[in-house]
């Protein structure tokens, strides 16, 4: 397995299932049978536990346990942990991570994907006890779906970093400035104020590899009729999340020596999106990245080769909300 100071993977956000291209391997050796041979996991009944669901290396696909999953946790400076946003059981695992994280490392800074710069006074405040949950709710969601959801998938996660006194950082870039990006074009962004370029990082230039392709994919999915250009101004939209989530990131390993960021999949699969940008700022930071996929499998299917470090397969319960968008019932374009 390569080493991951040269090669790192990521886990994604939305439920596809498009075949890697032009992919780096994952980077955590984890341990394996003498034979070297591929196994098939042995899987609890339902309901599955959060630390029991099937796990598999993303790259040879042997069967990996809890006990493989914090040994990268241990190993690593930056955990990432990609989800697909409505996926209840990817929820439950994740907060399993950081509760077992924080016993160990109490210190462990804690970024979302789902709470944006703007919004780290008001996470500062309900971190310290200034406000209370109700003032924490309406600062950081906009619609009672988005409420809810937060409060079911994200406000236990707070919580467990508040009862360790460690840091949760609003990592994302706010929704109106990654829209005008996605609208207006970057250079829109760069125009801006200097207090309103500190909630934002433009990215240095835009991809037009296998990223790019995953997201025409993703877009096909939703509306058949996807054209280039269109495409591109989705692609901004998320280069901006990728670049910013990744700079919050950083900040934030440099204050507290390690950090786990939860993002939807899409901003990490197959070495891409924020893990990326992660890598290519820092390439001594040693990441680690999870990914779960809401299927019933037993094995590591051939799509999700070289998705992640792990893929965790959490069941294939029913989805709710679209997964593209995890906290407004309004979603422009992609936000995934």
């Amino acid at each position: 397995m390569i080493d991951h100071r040269t090669s790192i993977l990521i886990i994604c956000t939305a439920s596809m299932t498009v075949a890697p291209m032009g992919c780096t391997t994952p980077g955590h050796p984890l341990p394996r049978t003498e034979d070297g041979l591929i196994r098939t996991a042995t899987v609890p009944a339902h309901p599955w536990a959060p630390t029991g669901l099937p796990m598999f290396e993303g790259d040879t696909g042997l069967v990996a346990t809890w006990s493989d999953l914090m040994q990268g946790v241990a190993g690593a400076d930056v955990v990432v942990l990609g989800e697909e946003h409505d996926d209840e059981v990817a929820h439950r695992f994740q907060l399993a991570v950081v509760e077992q994280t924080l016993a160990s490392w109490p210190d462990t800074a804690i970024a979302l994907e789902m709470l944006e710069r703007d919004e780290q006074a008001a996470v500062d405040a309900y971190l310290t006890g200034t406000i209370d949950r109700d003032a924490l709710l309406d600062a950081v969601t906009s619609s009672e779906g988005a409420r809810s959801r937060f409060v079911e998938f994200y406000l236990p996660i707070v919580d467990a970093a508040a009862r360790k006194g460690a840091a949760v950082v609003a990592a994302n870039a706010p929704r109106r400035f990654v829209t005008m990006g996605r609208v207006e074009g970057w250079e829109t962004l760069a125009r801006r104020s200097e207090t309103d370029r500190a909630l934002y990082v433009i990215p240095s230039s835009i991809h037009q590899g296998a990223y790019r392709r995953r997201l025409e994919a993703l877009m096909q999915e939703h509306d058949n009729d996807v054209d280039p250009d269109r495409v591109d101004s989705v692609l901004r939209a998320q280069q901006i999340w990728d670049a910013t989530m990744a700079d919050s990131t950083l900040n934030a390993y440099h204050d507290a020596g390690k950090v786990i960021l939860l993002v939807g999949r899409f901003h990490g699969d197959f070495a891409g999106g924020t893990v990326e940008v992660i890598h290519d700022r820092n390439p001594l930071v040693d990441v680690f990245y999870a990914s779960t996929i809401n299927e019933d499998r037993r094995a590591l299917q051939e799509a999700d080769r070289d998705r992640a470090d792990l893929v965790i397969y959490t069941g294939g319960a029913p989805r709710g909300s679209d997964p593209i968008d995890p906290m407004d019932d309004t979603p422009e374009e992609a936000d995934s």
